[in-house]
């Protein structure tokens, strides 16, 4: 793929703007490597981590008692035994399934953290309990692995680590791809062939994880989100209220209103569909105090953007085509730990030739340069500390020329 010997029309472009790309790519190359590694090798275990956690808790997610299903009332009394000093946020339930009472708890690390106590429905017995994180309904152990691959388990500080990764796979992968479509001659050696070749078929994919991974990070998440809050590209949320709502009275309404899958059933009337493998669409209902239907709020309403948005998130959490989300991913995340090896062993091979020669400015270059790192400030800040290792590169060289010529 993309090998030919020499492209006739695309190797007029200016030959400085190539090598200034050819530095950078190999200067941040060899400085972000190693984030952009960890990253991928925590991201292989995390893709795996939906189909993990359904083996490790599958008594705990499972029915396994036959009969009718009782009234939620009775399974949420059985669940606040458990802990009688909490109160009962939502209950989760799914056929064939256990039911989940969730329980907000003041003392966990933020809302996305709930306490989960998982009742059969049908014997009424607690089959287990944990603490479930966000709106995927993640386990402990997808939580775990979530966390190595977000923040390296190091909390918000970590979370500088995954974005610097995310930032610049994209724009090295864009590099990359530049260089090896404006060569005039083809590369002799293997590892740097090997090495652009793999980024050229994974380059879709590479572009992906740094958009979605993007998009919750912590410096450049914010500015996305301000983005969107200002288009207007955020999901509908459905109206407050106050009023307890019995759930018994939520889920049959939600069920007459056609809603699948598993459903999230709030306190106050709130019916939503969770996220799932092949389910591309998340409707809710509102119900009210006495029991009628309030309103509704369909996918089909929600902006195209956060309909994108929702989409490229699931993918990213290999949960959008099930087990094949996650191969896909594993693989990906495999295809960038070959690349970035390659890449190392490439310049170890050819480290006696130094770096390319400096260049002179390409306001082209910068200025796409710049308005990249607007929304992405980390890659900003970590590209002028390359540039500044650089310029200390080029006079180090100089000093030393100076040196020999001056012994000479």
């Amino acid at each position: 793929m993309l090998e030919p010997d020499y492209y006739p029309v695309i190797t007029q472009a200016n030959s400085y703007l190539r090598a200034s790309v050819r530095r950078l790519h190999l200067i941040a190359g060899l400085l972000v490597g190693p984030f952009i590694l960890v990253a991928a090798l925590t991201g292989f275990f995390y893709a795996f981590a939906p189909t993990a956690e359904q083996v490790v808790y599958h008594d705990a997610y499972v029915a396994q008692t036959p009969g009718t299903s009782r009234p939620l009332s009775e399974q949420t009394a059985v669940a606040q035994r458990e802990h009688p000093d909490l109160k009962v946020s939502a209950v989760q339930v799914k056929d064939g399934a256990n039911t989940r009472v969730l329980f907000k708890d003041e003392s966990l690390p933020s809302k996305s953290y709930r306490q989960a106590v998982f009742v059969d429905p049908v014997s009424l017995e607690v089959k287990d309990q944990f603490i479930q994180y966000g709106s995927s309904n993640a386990s402990p152990l997808r939580t775990w692995l979530s966390r190595g691959h977000k923040d390296l388990w190091l909390g918000e500080p970590g979370r500088i680590y995954s974005e610097l990764a995310a930032s610049w796979l994209g724009a090295l992968a864009i590099a990359g791809l530049y260089l090896m479509l404006t060569q005039r001659v083809k590369q002799k050696r293997m590892s740097v062939r090997r090495h652009s070749q793999l980024g050229a078929w994974l380059f879709p994919g590479l572009l992906f994880l740094t958009v979605t991974g993007l998009t919750w990070s912590l410096v450049a998440g914010e500015n996305i989100g301000k983005v969107r809050k200002m288009l207007n590209w955020m999901s509908p949320t459905p109206p407050s209220q106050s009023e307890m709502v019995p759930f018994d009275q939520t889920l049959a309404v939600a069920r007459e209103q056609g809603l699948t899958g598993m459903l999230e059933l709030s306190s106050t009337g709130v019916a939503r569909e969770s996220r799932g493998p092949f389910r591309f669409a998340i409707d809710q209902v509102i119900v009210g105090p006495d029991g009628q239907l309030v309103g509704r709020i369909d996918f089909e309403q929600w902006p195209l953007a956060a309909k994108l948005t929702n989409w490229l998130i699931e993918l990213h959490m290999g949960i959008l085509f099930g087990i094949w989300s996650e191969i896909a991913l594993g693989l990906l995340a495999a295809g960038i730990i070959v690349i970035t090896v390659l890449g190392y062993v490439a310049w170890f091979r050819s480290a006696r030739k130094g770096l390319p020669k400096p260049v002179r400015f390409q306001p082209v270059l910068a200025v796409l340069l710049v308005i990249y790192a607007v929304f992405a400030p980390l890659f900003g800040i970590s590209l002028l500390a390359f540039v500044l290792i650089d310029v200390l590169l080029q006079l180090s060289r100089r000093r030393a020329k100076t040196k020999e010529a001056v012994n000479a």
